[in-house]
């Protein structure tokens, strides 16, 4: 009935109307359905702000008022029930006797219009007895996206849909794994409180994001009147990253993983730079995992969160064909590969159904991930590409920790008053340096002074590349220890390189003078290891005189002599401190008869 006008929003709540008119400008306004009369409307307008905050109050000769601008109130929006009443009207013509029903619409049950575009025109003119006269109308943003992501081929049905078991929960509701056209499919399933405005906004959001290292977007099932508003995305099974690290120890977790997973981040994110969409809640846990292990992809999730810069009203909604499968990317030499993503497409005709108001702004009062998220963003409200800076630096920090969170041992509150101050967390335990410096500059209070994206993924790349050259480096054939296993000696000397970690060094060191080792570092331990105790292991360099001794042994078995006097001395390399050589006596052999 009142489809035609576009300010007309139909069945929205009070507090979703209050988001819609957020920030704007005094004479604002939108028709809605009434919650609490039936069949009526409700008119909500933007009026002047309210007085700020009074702070102290000075009295005397120098009388002053301290306003406190932190507490600045909410925008100022007032709701006016429209009655709607039908009246019978007689026919023009006497001779009939028919009569018709015409709806009026009042205000205050006094003045009467026959139209609402006739009230509308009544009360924008000042001192009309409303807040502020109507002067500006707000669009209903949320009829013209979901009519765009229907024509373009966004919705589907909930029949075609087989949910299965729940893998999720959060405060917007749960997620359950789904068979969407013989494909499994993660479906978000909202609470019956959830802002439809907001999940709106997010599906279009995701049309436009086509990226291997960002979760692939499906579609949107909306049907509010049975209740079922869902956003279905690819079904990713390794789930989350902050699982992950959980699940598994440091061993499991190399060094290659860990600067892997958060090079894969810095893709998605710098993907989303290019198109100024900052994301406002980058964590581990809002990172997720596809493919197997050692192969396995992160991609950036959960845009509830994210908006547009470079469209603060509602950006167009990209174009999907309803039978296009979701995007694959099987393959990490696709993510390797030096490729430009192309910019976004969008069309005039959805920018000239756009409006001048921002439906969904920034200022809005979603909860923030303080510890996360940098400190302009959490005083301010201030959000950017930088601020999404800060928080990859602390999903970095989360990495390298193995999922710890981060500033630990200290409250949300106080955290923040350790950042103002200069604080910043130290290195995770094993973090190399490099990457920690990274982490320092993405903590710059200064916006301005941290890097971009891009900059962070070409430094990213570059130390993976050098990690790659160090493992090909390492890889050289090793020799195993001969294992000496005579139970007949008291005690057999070991000599342990503390250090250990090349086999082939062993036969090197024996070349060394006491003087070099001392320089380099190096020292040497004698361990005397009693009978019955673990297997000593003999370094490469004795192998030889071991083995030279044994055939020695054997060649005096098989001499006519039955009784074999055998005394074997070998002398090993000097010790660290050169004073003098370690001796190793094999014990006289008595009457040894051969079989």
């Amino acid at each position: 009935m009142f489809l035609d006008f576009r300010w007309y929003h139909g069945r929205i709540s009070r507090h979703e109307s209050e988001q819609l008119l957020c920030s704007l400008p005094p004479g604002s306004f939108l028709v809605r359905d009434s919650d609490l009369f039936t069949g009526d409307l409700t008119l909500c307008v933007v009026g002047p702000p309210a007085e700020p905050a009074l702070g102290s109050i000075k009295m005397g000769p120098t009388a002053s008022v301290g306003i406190n601008i932190d507490q600045v109130p909410p925008t100022n929006v007032q709701h006016y029930h429209i009655v709607c009443k039908q009246r019978f009207a007689a026919s023009p013509s006497r001779d009939q006797r028919s009569s018709s029903t015409v709806m009026y619409y009042s205000l205050d049950e006094f003045d009467w219009f026959s139209t609402l575009t006739d009230l509308i025109q009544y009360y924008s003119v000042p001192d009309s007895g409303l807040v502020a006269p109507l002067k500006y109308p707000v669009p209903d943003i949320q009829r013209q996206r979901l009519t765009h992501l229907r024509e373009n081929g966004w919705i589907i049905s909930r029949k075609e849909l087989l949910l299965e078991d729940q893998i999720g929960r959060g405060e917007f509701g749960e997620v359950l794994r789904a068979t969407y056209r013989d494909s499994q499919v993660a479906v978000k399933m909202y609470k019956k409180t959830a802002c439809k405005l907001a999940i709106t906004y997010e599906a279009a959001l995701m049309t436009n994001l086509s990226h291997p290292n960002l979760v692939a977007f499906i579609g949107l099932v909306y049907e509010p009147e049975d209740e079922a508003i869902y956003l279905v995305t690819e079904y990713v099974a390794q789930g989350n990253l902050l699982t992950y690290l959980h699940s598994r120890t440091r061993d499991e977790v190399s060094e290659r993983h860990k600067l892997q997973f958060g090079l894969d981040a810095c893709r998605g994110l710098a993907f989303l730079e290019e198109r100024s969409i900052v994301h406002r809640d980058i964590a581990a846990r809002n990172i997720l995992l596809s493919g197997q292990s050692p192969h396995m992809i992160a991609k950036v999730a959960d845009f509830g969160m994210a908006r547009d810069l470079a469209h603060n009203i509602p950006l167009p909604v990209g174009i999907r064909s309803p039978t296009s499968a979701p995007p694959s990317f099987p393959n990490r030499d696709m993510l390797n590969a030096d490729s430009n993503p192309s910019p976004r497409e969008h069309s005039s005709s959805d920018a000239d159904l756009i409006s001048n108001f921002h439906n969904l702004g920034l200022h809005d009062n979603a909860a923030i991930p303080i510890k996360w998220t940098a400190p302009e963003a959490v005083r301010k409200r201030i959000f950017t590409n930088k601020t999404d800076v800060w928080s990859f630096g602390v999903l970095l920090w989360e990495i390298y920790s193995y999922g710890r969170i981060p500033y630990p041992r200290m409250m949300a509150n106080q955290a923040l008053r350790q950042i103002m101050a200069g604080y910043r967390m130290k290195a995770p335990e094993g973090c190399p340096v490099e990457i920690y410096r990274l982490m320092r500059r993405t903590w710059n209070i200064d916006p301005n002074d941290r890097p971009t994206f891009a900059t962070l993924l070409k430094e990213l790349t570059g130390h993976l590349k050098n990690l790659t050259e160090k493992e090909s480096s390492q890889c050289v054939p090793s020799v195993s220890r001969a294992e000496v296993i005579d139970h007949s000696f008291p005690y057999m000397p070991q000599l342990r390189h503390t250090n250990d970690e090349d086999p082939w060094s062993a036969k090197q060191d024996c070349q060394r003078s006491p003087s070099e080792k001392r320089q380099s570092g190096d020292c040497y331990e004698q361990i005397e290891e009693p009978r019955g105790s673990t297997i000593p292991r003999i370094g490469f360099g004795h192998h030889s005189s071991l083995a030279a001794s044994v055939h020695l042994m054997s060649r005096s078995f098989t001499s006519e002599n039955s009784e074999a006097d055998v005394q074997i001395r070998r002398t090993s390399p000097a010790i660290a401190d050169g004073s003098k050589s370690v001796t190793t006596c094999l014990p006289k052999i008595d009457r040894i008869k051969l079989l």
